[in-house]
């Protein structure tokens, strides 16, 4: 038996009764979000390791060449998403949410052990593919999400979505930067030839069992959250006479059935007109986010000289994860009162406006090192691009449920819009690595050579500010 899934309230003419707040279904939600938590640990976990990883696959590394490749192993993940999404999607709405989700977390939890053991640059590229294309459950976790909530509670439902995201930006981080080379760095038990032989094994395998974790909780407790019939406007008792009833019911939208044609223009049919938009602001901020993502372990780890940090994995997780807690601690409060107070859009675009000015003056904080100013710099605009972050991709993915709502095809709408989210993220790891390799074997002064990634990211934020006024 299934999960309830909540009819939602629709416009009517005549005096409707306002809907009362429906309660949100903790259970069926919980199961979702820890499904959901393996995809973003999956994904960052790399960050703090892999400018190492990279550069450990030769014998004497080229530091332009360890930027552009990194790009390519950061890179590969969304790209075969980018190929995945869409199909997952449409299998579950053929064959249900409850076992795309679990092969998604299988797969993942299988190619995260195999990308432990990477010991070449074509075995760690191939294991993220696989990564990517085992991992169909960002599109299908958003579909089962939206049947489960309903306009009342909407806001507050995929509020959690960036908090889960939050979440695993602060384990992946911490897994990935201070679990890294156990045998130097925990010894005792670790210090053996295959933890010498695979320093990078033991993130990679304490992620994979939290998704393995997830994997057992989804199999026996998550239920089917599709609808076998769609769901019938609802008109509350005593509303309305009888007569008012019939009056209204012929006067309100019916609902589209999951069964019902699409459009014949195949891209009318998996991307519709309405949800365009939604999808450019959704794709935009994920090509942000991800090219920062990409510059951050970069410039942490490059040397002061050419206008980095100098950190190790330890203190580049350690800064990343601070960034994921001011999400855990700010999402849930403040996103729903602000977006019934402010709306959506006006949310994405200071939300963009704040990324300008963090991205602005990140790169100098390179002028505060050795000072007692550098860490408490550094946190606050970590914190704060967290921040902004997790606002734009909540009031970017509401905008996409608001436009799609009525299509009812939610798997095969959000496995479209991930295919497009992938390939900005396979995009942007790849031009933030080339950008900083050209960058800091220019001639400019220093730090400028440093600095010109980061300003070129600024700039790209107030573009996509404005994809939000078409939305």
């Amino acid at each position: 038996m299934g999960y309830t899934t909540f009819p939602r309230p629709s416009a009517s003419p005549l005096p409707l009764r306002a809907p009362e707040v429906t309660p949100l279904p903790i259970k069926p939600i919980s199961i979702l979000l820890l499904a959901r938590s393996g995809e973003p640990i999956a994904f960052t976990i790399l960050f703090p390791f892999v400018y190492f990883m990279v550069r450990d696959f030769y014998l004497y590394p080229d530091p332009k060449q360890v930027a552009i490749q990194v790009g390519w192993v950061a890179s590969s993940f969304s790209l075969a998403q980018m190929f995945s999404g869409l199909p997952w999607g449409a299998l579950s709405d053929r064959i249900g949410r409850r076992p795309v989700i679990l092969m998604g977390l299988m797969g993942t939890t299988l190619s995260m052990l195999l990308f432990g053991l990477s010991h070449s640059l074509v075995w760690a590229i191939s294991t993220r593919i696989m990564c990517g294309l085992l991992n169909g459950n960002v599109g299908v976790v958003k579909s089962a999400l939206a049947e489960l909530t309903d306009e009342t509670n909407q806001a507050k439902g995929f509020a959690f979505l960036p908090m889960i995201w939050g979440l695993g930006s602060v384990l992946g981080p911490m897994i990935g930067g201070f679990l890294s080379n156990p045998a130097q760095v925990i010894g005792g038990p670790f210090d053996t030839a295959f933890w010498r032989a695979n320093p990078y094994f033991l993130p990679c395998a304490t992620a994979a069992s939290v998704t393995f974790a997830g994997f057992l909780v989804a199999f026996f407790f998550l239920e089917e959250t599709m609808p076998s019939k769609p769901p019938s406007p609802r008109i509350e008792e005593g509303d309305c006479s009888s007569e008012g009833n019939s009056e209204a019911s012929s006067l309100l939208p019916k609902p589209i059935s999951p069964s019902t044609p699409l459009p014949s223009s195949y891209i009318a049919s998996i991307l519709p007109k309405a949800s365009r938009p939604a999808v450019a602001c959704l794709v935009g901020v994920s090509f942000l986010s991800v090219v920062s993502d990409e510059l951050y372990p970069l410039w942490a780890a490059a040397r002061y000289d050419v206008g980095g940090l100098g950190f190790d994995t330890g203190r580049i997780g350690m800064s990343l994860s601070v960034g994921g807690l001011t999400i855990l601690l700010t999402q849930l409060l403040l996103f729903p009162r602000l977006e019934r107070r402010h709306g959506k859009h006006a949310i994405f675009r200071i939300s963009m406006a704040s990324y300008f000015l963090i991205w602005l003056f990140l790169p100098l904080v390179t002028f505060l090192v050795d000072t007692p100013w550098m860490w408490p710099c550094l946190l606050l605009l970590v914190a704060l691009k967290s921040w902004a972050g997790t606002f734009a991709f909540a009031s970017a993915n509401l905008m996409l449920v608001d436009a799609a709502r009525q299509l009812g095809a939610l798997g095969k709408v959000n496995g479209s819009a991930q295919c497009l989210v992938a390939l900005g993220r396979t995009i942007g790891p790849a031009i933030g690595g080339f950008t900083w390799g050209h960058c800091i074997q220019s001639n400019l002064p220093w730090p400028l050579g440093a600095s010109i990634s980061w300003w070129i990211l600024a700039i790209s934020s107030l573009f996509v500010a404005c994809l939000s006024g078409r939305s």
